[in-house]
């Protein structure tokens, strides 16, 4: 018992509004559908039992055959005569008005491959000075390589477009 309003015990029930629904009544559709849930549950554990009984009866009566691995011969790497005849026929193949001299070449050496692509040297135009150039715009190369042509006492001359680097001849 429970005091109301005025402070007198009454019944809990008596107390619930008229046609309020009591806890029974909310609870019982639930405990149906959880019922429901639990069967379906149920209904695909036992599916998926036959199945895996069925793949095991499947995989022992049909085995593959183990996979059949061949192995390429291992070829031996270039000899370096091979490799000096190839460069001796890229020579043969660049007229010789466009080839650079051994000085040119350890210049570019000192820069990293795909900076030299960059770059065109050119060594005709100034008896002092080799003349590289940007064959494109550089962006953030543009200081690396600024730095090693310092490094051979070199510097970049602006001269808007026609703009390059100078590295003294003979170092």
């Amino acid at each position: 018992m429970t005091k109301d309003e005025k402070g007198s015990f009454a019944d809990p029930e008596s107390l619930q509004p008229q046609g309020s629904p009591t806890p029974s009544d909310t609870t019982a559709p639930l405990f149906a559908k959880l019922d429901s849930i639990s069967a379906a549950t149920n209904r695909v554990a036992d599916i998926l039992v036959e199945i895996s009984t069925s793949l095991k009866k499947l995989a022992a009566c049909c085995t593959l055959p183990a996979p059949v691995v061949t192995q390429k011969p291992v070829t031996k790497p270039t000899t370096t005569t091979s490799t000096q005849k190839r460069e001796e026929k890229k020579a043969e193949a660049i007229p010789e008005a466009l080839q650079i001299s051994s000085e040119a070449q350890d210049i570019l050496e000192h820069f990293e491959p795909l900076d030299r692509d960059l770059l065109d040297i050119d060594e005709t135009t100034s008896e002092d000075y080799f003349i590289i150039r940007p064959k494109r715009f550089l962006g953030d190369q543009w200081g690396g390589v600024t730095r090693i042509v310092a490094d051979m006492d070199g510097k970049w001359i602006k001269d808007g477009k026609a703009s390059h680097w100078q590295v003294p001849k003979g170092q």
